[in-house]
């Protein structure tokens, strides 16, 4: 019979923790003292590092939802035009976002699985979107396992409207894709401490370029008031408690991010995504992303229930896994390898996927799928974050 002593994370978010990020996390201060409020700069400078970014970046108690919230209403007016690319579940937020706040919303909507066309998008800003005051859109589409195509997008805006803001939600792609903010012309960037960074929920990153601090609006704000953090965080301190125990755990998560190598970190994952899908593919589970597929996670087709699926593997062997999203839910099984998680971790997953896909009496052979996974990464061999 086989059992596990613990519980195991493959879904988006949140991703493991490491031993020493868990000890870490027992470490508690007062926010506004001077040890603390000097990790909190170096938070700030680190992570700045990490996106290519000249400006500090504003940290937040708040979920990667509530960035992109504080990002939207400091940076538009009502009745602003806003464009948003909706190519699922996160699109469609942006989209929700921006209609709560009293936006114009342009939504160029495609279908769940694929990127943007980029020739439909420069028809869009030559026309129906021109003079747009902001673009939104993901970096990873993580209800999809799609990953946009982010510099070349930025450029099209700059080409065509060069006013526009660019709004980047890189909550599920930051680490696991390189993303360089003044090179590609970004304004803002939101990001979150549950994927890459390997930390529990709670605390949230949004980078702003200068142009971006010079075009705050004037609409009624409190907590999620990205001008007024902005300030208070440029003298050290923030507004209100911060998320104390993660800020310090950050302190160190990023010493061993910035050790490897935005580069790097990229390749790592790459290696674990590029794995999985030659797992998927030996055990005839169809990739969702036929294209510009995600390093982050990975979304295969199920040929059961993959909500049942993902239940069986939870009560069976502990491990987490989600499944699709909205329309997609009961078709797609979603494996996350981001952060800390390791090539040992997604041979685990992959025998659990296995193991439970046997039991559906799904057709294959037993231990393909692992089996591919490994000439994968034995291939190229990439080393271990940590």
């Amino acid at each position: 019979m086989l059992f596990s002593y613990r519980q195991r994370l493959f879904c988006p978010g949140p991703t493991p923790l490491l031993r020493e990020v868990e000890q870490r996390l027992g470490d508690s201060c007062y926010h506004r003292q001077a040890d603390f409020i000097r990790r909190w700069q170096n938070c700030r400078h680190k992570l700045a590092r990490l996106v290519d970014s000249k400006s500090l970046p504003v940290l937040l108690a708040t979920s990667g939802s509530g960035a992109m919230e504080a990002a939207l209403v400091s940076l538009t007016a009502p009745r602003a035009r806003v464009l948003v690319l909706n190519g699922g579940k996160f699109g469609a937020r942006w989209q929700k976002v921006a209609q709560a706040f009293d936006c114009e919303v342009i939504s160029n909507t495609f279908a769940w699985g694929e990127a943007p066309d980029l020739e439909q998008l420069e028809d869009l800003l030559r026309g129906p979107a021109a003079g747009c005051k902001v673009l939104c859109l993901q970096a990873c589409e993580t209800s999809t396992a799609v990953y946009y195509p982010v510099a070349e997008i930025a450029a099209l805006v700059h080409k065509h409207n060069p006013e526009c803001l660019i709004i980047v939600d890189a909550i599920s792609s930051l680490v696991a894709h390189t993303l360089y903010m003044d090179t590609w012309g970004i304004d803002c960037v939101v990001a979150a401490s549950h994927k890459g960074f390997g930390l529990p929920p709670g605390l949230a990153y949004v980078f702003l370029s200068e142009r971006a601090q010079r075009s705050f609006s004037s609409r009624p704000r409190f907590y999620l008031d990205l001008q007024a953090e902005q300030q208070a965080q440029s003298e050290g301190k923030s507004r209100f408690t911060p998320a104390i125990n993660t800020v310090i755990a950050l302190d160190y998560v990023l010493d061993l991010l910035l050790d490897t190598g935005t580069e790097l970190l990229q390749q790592r994952h790459a290696a674990l995504a590029r794995a999985c899908r030659a797992a998927g593919a030996a055990l005839k589970l169809e990739p969702f992303a036929r294209q510009h597929p995600a390093n982050s996670v990975t979304a295969l087709r199920t040929p059961v229930d993959a909500v049942k699926l993902c239940a069986q593997l939870q009560q069976n062997y502990r491990m987490q896994f989600a499944p699709g999203q909205g329309e997609m839910q009961a078709q797609l099984l979603r494996i996350a390898h981001l952060g800390f998680v390791d090539s040992f971790d997604l041979l685990t997953a992959i025998s659990a996927i296995e193991l439970a896909l046997h039991e559906c009496q799904h057709n294959f052979v037993l231990g393909d799928g692992v089996r591919a996974a490994l000439e994968c990464l034995s291939a190229r061999a990439t080393g271990e974050l940590g």
